[in-house]
């Protein structure tokens, strides 16, 4: 970044325009990557790798929307709180970004697979582990290609 003679700024740009132009085509190939996942755990279950299909889309709707809500929230709290630093700030992006997918991966895998309660909920620690690996993956597939780009 030094070398090249940028300042953050640019960079900071660049990166958004490449995730504005790579996210789409990532986003697609991260809820295969999720269906591709919950068939292998289900594969005993549910055959069909259009029924993880459904599911993944499903939690990946729900992985959004709770990004969403976060947003929503976090305007909200930081009304209330007066400043973006606050507690109830720090609880709230955690709770929005890892609690409530992770609640629904669990309740809904146990839906889904019609297994116990104790192999739902390890199947969807690693649902969401899966997620969340994704999308460091996706963020530093865009970090490699803003810097390649520039």
């Amino acid at each position: 970044m030094q070398n090249s003679g940028l300042e953050s700024a640019a960079y900071n740009t660049a990166y958004q325009n490449t995730s504005d132009n790579i996210s789409k085509v990532i986003m697609i190939l991260n809820v295969q990557m999720i269906a591709l996942l919950v068939h292998l755990i289900a594969f005993k279950k549910r055959r069909f790798y259009f029924n993880s299909l459904i599911y993944a889309f499903h939690f990946f709707s729900v992985f959004i929307t709770s990004w969403i809500l976060l947003i929503g929230m976090d305007s909200i709290i930081t009304f209330f709180a007066s400043h973006e630093e606050s507690l109830a700030a720090y609880y709230s992006f955690y709770l929005f970004n890892f609690g409530l997918p992770l609640l629904y991966a669990i309740l809904s895998i146990k839906k889904f697979m019609n297994i116990r309660r104790y192999w739902a909920i390890s199947a969807g620690l690693v649902v969401m582990f899966s997620v969340t690996m994704a999308n460091m993956i996706y963020r530093f597939i865009i970090l490699v290609l803003t810097l390649w780009l520039m």
